[in-house]
């Protein structure tokens, strides 16, 4: 073959080995891009949000129950909570790794009788990704909770605010209720969808708050608070000598004369 027939062929051997390099180049350039891009995160999902019926009830919501109605107002958390009758500073902590979760309810009562919800009449729990947990022992002693004599009476509303000793990285679900000695219906729940954090500085309740000592009065339809009588001599005037004129009434007062 006659040398100036290699040109051509050299350009064309060439070209094929560029086209080459360059489908290789891709190849590897795609390959790098898919290992250098940011991996999904994961996402915790709610333990038995399966479960949940689409129309379950939310944190704002009424619900119907058998012999009370309940609103769960806000859900709060905090390490500690202050007790003692007025407000005295003192606390009660939470276990290591543990957290408080305070569910602040209003319960109208719609029964026959006279409860106290945070006092045993209402048997509240909360579910997480741990189980289910009852409210603690001490949720009476809260110092924004009414203490356990001032009562719902039929037809009247009050706060109750339940208190649960949880994980501090715990994923809350719900929240259940009933009255004590009443059906348990697994239509009481809430579900929690919102969480803030519990101010240490939380009010009081009114009856805990007050200075001077309270007597509680219930009525049929309401219970109300009145201050104490003051208490009263029962010490009798001393009777009249013989020929004293006796006492007379000067301005609503007896004077002797």
């Amino acid at each position: 073959m006659n040398t100036n027939d290699w040109g051509p062929a050299r350009t064309g051997l060439a070209a094929l080995c560029a086209v080459a390099l360059f489908l290789t180049g891709c190849g590897g350039d795609g390959g790098d891009g898919a290992e250098g891009s940011a991996a999904p995160t994961p996402v915790a999902k709610h333990a038995g949000e399966s479960a949940q019926p689409t129309d379950a009830a939310a944190i704002g919501d009424e619900v119907v129950a058998d012999g009370i109605t309940v609103t769960v107002d806000e859900v709060t958390f905090r390490g500690d909570f202050r007790t003692g009758a007025d407000g005295d500073g003192a606390t009660e902590d939470a276990a290591d790794g543990k957290t408080f979760v305070f569910v602040h309810t209003t319960v109208e009562n719609t029964g026959d009788d006279d409860i106290a919800p945070v006092c045993g009449d209402v048997i509240a729990t909360l579910t997480d990704d741990d189980g289910t947990h009852g409210a603690v022992g001490r949720q009476s002693d809260y110092v924004a909770n009414p203490p356990c004599d001032e009562e719902i009476a039929p037809g009247d509303d009050g706060p109750a605010i339940f208190l649960f000793e949880v994980g501090e990285h715990s994923e809350l679900s719900e929240f259940h209720f009933r009255l004590r000695d009443h059906a348990d219906d697994r239509a009481n729940t809430v579900v929690i969808d919102d969480l803030g954090a519990e101010p240490a500085d939380r009010a009081a309740h009114p009856s805990r708050a007050t200075a001077t000592r309270a007597t509680t009065t219930r009525t049929a339809d309401r219970t109300t608070q009145r201050p104490a009588a003051p208490r009263t001599s029962s010490v009798a005037p001393a009777p009249s000598a013989p020929g004293d004129p006796g006492p007379e009434c000067v301005d609503g007062e007896e004077t002797y004369l």
